[in-house]
Formats: structure tokens, sequence, C-alpha cells
């Protein structure tokens, strides 16, 4: 509830001082996004090179599956959160200078590709097709054969990861499936209450059959499952459903779905709303209100 709370005030704050901070935020987004590219790519180097994730915070590399040990994330341990980061910044880059757009999405696209984030990869989908089909360049038909050889060459280039997910083989894709069954038990045994804050394991039953080769939940005392709106009703029942419509709703634009887009993957693909991308989202959905709320005045004859 705090970062919500936080979340909407960081969304309030760039909304009302949008000249002041925009061109901040413009100048630091650009450099922020350039360092978590390179990062990234450093690190999916760094690991192919000498077999070392400098990306992963804890020394017992053996103490992971062989999922998270030999994927980088070029941010943390989870693929997906690096997915999150990258997006958040390259939407701040897309808003704030849209005309310059090169550079950023060279160095996002390369950086997707190294880490290998199934999230990733589906944002970046998403706002690729978005600016294929609103650029004036070529006609339409030729636009969507591009979207269409490109989508061939994603699968192609996917197809083993692709493959393993559909086979259930993929240890992530397998946990959030798994997680899943496990909230909507927990959840049909505590609605309309919920479990309270802190309480989801103390009703929850992981099977050790099942997870015994994904984690080791005696150590993993706050896991809950991977899907954030699921967690949100589990503890709070009711007011967990009005916690998601809040957040959802924040980052709700007619102007800019892309946000609306990228919250809503986050809210499915991962179970905490602690994620720095939100406040990144918060600031430039800020943003994009002031400026709608500045032209809407001078278009009324407020001086400008």
């Amino acid at each position: 509830m705090v970062m919500i709370g936080l979340i909407l005030l960081i969304t309030d704050l760039f909304k009302e001082n949008y000249e002041i901070l925009r061109p901040i935020f413009a100048h630091g987004i650009l450099i922020i996004h350039y360092v978590i590219c390179f990062y990234a790519l450093a690190a999916w180097l760094v690991l192919w090179v000498t077999a070392v994730d400098i990306s992963l915070y804890i020394a017992d590399i053996d103490s992971l599956s062989g999922f998270a040990a030999n994927r980088t994330s070029g941010l943390h341990r989870e693929p997906s959160w690096a997915g999150y980061a990258l997006a958040s910044s390259y939407l701040g880059v897309l808003i704030t200078r849209p005309h310059r757009m090169l550079l950023p999405q060279i160095a996002y696209l390369i950086a997707i590709a190294v880490t290998g984030a199934g999230t990733g990869l589906i944002l970046a989908s998403c706002f690729i097709a978005h600016q294929v089909l609103i650029t004036k360049r070529g006609n339409l038909m030729t636009r969507l054969a591009f979207l269409g050889g490109l989508g061939l060459l994603l699968l192609f280039v996917f197809s083993a990861r692709i493959s393993d997910v559909l086979d259930l083989k993929d240890p992530s894709s397998r946990m959030r499936l798994e997680s899943t069954t496990v909230a909507a038990e927990v959840i049909a045994e505590t609605f309309p209450i919920g479990t309270g804050f802190g309480n989801y394991q103390d009703y929850a039953v992981f099977d050790p059959n099942i997870w015994g080769g994904l984690l080791d939940i005696s150590e993993a005392t706050y896991y809950k499952s991977d899907i954030l709106v699921l967690n949100f009703i589990a503890e709070f029942g009711v007011f967990g459903i009005l916690l998601t419509i809040i957040l959802i709703m924040n980052f709700t634009s007619r102007r800019n779905f892309l946000i609306s887009i990228t919250v809503i993957v986050m809210i499915l693909t991962s179970g905490t709303v602690i994620q720095p991308a939100y406040f990144v989202l918060a600031a430039i959905i800020g943003l994009e209100r002031g400026r709608v709320a500045r032209q809407a005045m001078n278009g009324h004859g407020t001086p400008r």
C-alpha cells in the first residue's frame, strides 16, 4: 500500500511540475537507458566469455536452478525484472524525445535479445508494432508485411524457448503456472477477507513433488505467486481488487496506451509491486498528463 501511495504521489508530482521536471527527466532517463542496456550487454558478454554471471548477487551459483544460472538478466537473478527496467527506460526516452529514437531503439533491442526475458520480448514486440503502425513511411500493407516478417524471425530465433514453454519444460513458466494454482486455492479459502498482509504462506500449500525442482520454499519464505493481482486478492480480499484497480487506473492513458500495456504485463508476470520500473512509469504518466493539461490550458487562451 505504501508503494502504491508513492506511485500516486510521483505521478502527481510530475504532472504538477511538468515544465520544470520534463527536461531534467528527459536528460536523465536517456543516460539511464544507455547504462541499463550497456550493463545487460556487458553481463551477457562476461557470462559467455568467462562463464561468470556478474548480474547475480549471490556467490553460490550451485544453489540456483540451471535456468537462473545460465540466463543473465543484466540486472538481477530475475530476467523479467531486467525486461521491466528496459521497457520503462525505453518508454521514458520515447515520450520525451520521440523523433530521435534510432540509437535508443538499437540499444534496447540488443539488450532485450541478450537478457532472454520473455516478458521483455513481449513488451518490445508491442512497442515495435505500435511504432511501425503509426509511422508515415510506406503504405499500410508494407508495414504489415514488415511486422509479419519480423514476427516469423522472432519465432525462428526463439523457437526452442517457445517450445520449452509450451511443453512446460521452462522453469519460469512452470513456476508462474503452478503458483497461480496455489494462489487460486488460497483465494478460494480466504475470500472476501483475505489472509491478511504477510500471512500468505500460512495458507498456501506448495506440493513438494511439484516444487522440489523449482524452489526451496523453506528458504523462500516470502514467495507468493508470480501474478500481483492474485497476491493482492489473496492477502487483502475485496480490498485487494480495489488496490489493483487503483494501480491500473493511475497508469491509464488514452494518448499513450503503451504505458497501460506495460503495467498490465508487469501485474500479470511479477508478484510484487516493489519494482523500480513502476516509479519510472509513474513519472512518465505524470509528464504525459502534465503535457495534456498544459495543451488544454493553452487551447483556452491561457498565457504560455
